[in-house]
């Protein structure tokens, strides 16, 4: 009986290693579909660092200059907020309407979840190079879009009350922003408007005339 015993331990301790062995192998290949996934749809959190140096203030990561300059407006100040998951930054365009993003570490899921109880229409846009969902309101405005560099960190765009800024607008500040997050300079035009001529060009200028 005891012979008999040894024998059926060796084969258990043999399934049980096995059976670890292809858990081990499913977890690490479905992380790995998961980590594929991601890069495909958008840059991952360890590449959004770089931009997000400062972590207590979005403010400074997404300054004001870089955000007038993306969306095609001035920015008269900004005001921060940040706690443990959420870093807050509004963008003044006046004095009373700021556009709003958040550098959010919670779960993108909950999120949306949250839209869809609302009943609010979830789509995306695939003019924005990352992975994206674009919230639409009751009245057909756009409520708010989301940049998610994983399931758990993502930046979120508010559109300021009034009409300030429009939908098209707001997308292609999307747009720019995602573009930003992965060659980390905005796109600037320099005005070339009004342009003062140099003392020589002056001349120049008047004596053809004269």
């Amino acid at each position: 009986m005891k012979k008999g015993i040894a024998p059926l331990f060796i084969v258990l301790a043999i399934f049980l290693i096995g059976g670890v062995g292809l858990l081990s192998t499913k977890v690490l290949k479905k992380t790995d579909v998961q980590n594929q996934k991601q890069s495909e749809n958008g840059i991952s959190g360890a590449e959004s660092v770089n931009i997000f140096k400062d972590q207590t203030d979005l403010c400074v990561s997404i300054n004001k200059d870089t955000v007038g300059s993306l969306l095609g407006k001035t920015i008269i100040k900004t005001e921060s907020l940040t706690d443990s998951t959420l870093q807050s930054c509004q963008y003044y365009l006046d004095e009373t309407h700021a556009m709003v993003l958040n550098h959010d570490y919670s779960g993108i899921a909950s999120k949306i979840k949250g839209h869809e109880f609302l009943g609010r229409k979830i789509t995306s846009n695939d003019n924005i190079q990352m992975r994206n969902y674009v919230v639409i309101q009751e009245n057909g405005l756009i409520n708010e879009i989301y940049l998610v560099f994983s399931d758990t960190e993502f930046i979120s765009v508010n559109r300021p009350n009034g009409q300030l800024i429009f939908d098209e607008e707001i997308i292609n500040f999307a747009i720019k922003l995602a573009d930003f997050f992965q060659n980390g300079e905005p796109d600037v035009v320099k005005e070339t408007n009004n342009t003062v001529p140099l003392p020589q060009e002056e001349a120049v200028i008047i004596n053809f005339f004269s």
